[in-house]
C-alpha cells in the first residue's frame, strides 16, 4: 500500500508540473497578446492624430481629460514654444474675481467691469487701470505661460469642471487664474 501511495503522490507532481507549466506558457502568450493590441492601438492613435487632429483631441478630452488634452494640445500645435496664437479654449474676454462663482446655464452675466480679454498676440484688461500689452503663448502642464515683450511671465492657470453626458466625461475650461500684478484674482468665466 505504501507504493500506491507513493505512486500516486508523483503522477500528482508531475500533473502539477505540467499544470504550473501550461499556467506559464499561456501568462507569456497573453503577455505577447496585449504588447500586440497596445501596438496596434499606438500605430491607431498616431494615424488619428495625423489625420484629423481636432477630432482626436475632442476624443481624448472626452475620454482622458482636459490634463490629458491640454498635453496632446501642446504637442499637435507647438505650444512648448512661445507664439503669438492664443490657444483657441482661451480666447475671449473673462471677467476678472476674488473666487470663483458657479452659475447655472441660465445665469445672465452683470456689465464687464473688471474684465480681461485674451486675443491673439495680446491681453487687455478692463476696469479700473486697464492695460493693453503684447504677449506670447506657451503651455507648461496645466498652467498657459503668456510672456510679455519684456520677458515677464503671465502664468494662467486653468480649473476645470468635469460633468456627466452618458458614459463620457466632458471637460470644460471654467476658471482661469492669474498672478501678476494687474491680473490679480480669478475668472468667474466668459464675460458678456
Amino acid at each position: 500500500m505504501t507504493a500506491l501511495k507513493f505512486g500516486s503522490g508523483t503522477r500528482r507532481l508531475k500533473n502539477s508540473g505540467v499544470l504550473i507549466i501550461a499556467a506559464l506558457v499561456l501568462t507569456a502568450g497573453y503577455v505577447y497578446f496585449l504588447r500586440v493590441v497596445d501596438q496596434k492601438v499606438a500605430v491607431s492613435e498616431a494615424r488619428r492624430r495625423a489625420e484629423n487632429p481636432v477630432q482626436y483631441l475632442n476624443d481624448v478630452r472626452q475620454g482622458q481629460g482636459f490634463h490629458r488634452f491640454l498635453a496632446e494640445f501642446r504637442q499637435i500645435y507647438g505650444y512648448d514654444r512661445l507664439q503669438s496664437t492664443v490657444p483657441p479654449f482661451l480666447l475671449g474676454r473673462w471677467s476678472l474675481a476674488d473666487a470663483p462663482k458657479r452659475v447655472s446655464d441660465e445665469y445672465v452675466p452683470e456689465p464687464c467691469g473688471d474684465s480681461v480679454a485674451i486675443e491673439d498676440g495680446r491681453i487687455k484688461t478692463f476696469g479700473k487701470a486697464p492695460i493693453d500689452m503684447p504677449v506670447s503663448y506657451g503651455i507648461e502642464g496645466s498652467t498657459v505661460q503668456a510672456r510679455t515683450a519684456n520677458g515677464a511671465l503671465i502664468p494662467i492657470r486653468l480649473a476645470v469642471s468635469l460633468g456627466v453626458l452618458l458614459v463620457a466625461w466632458l471637460a470644460f475650461l471654467t476658471t482661469l487664474s492669474f498672478s501678476r500684478k494687474g491680473f490679480e484674482g480669478r475668472s468667474r468665466g466668459r464675460a458678456g
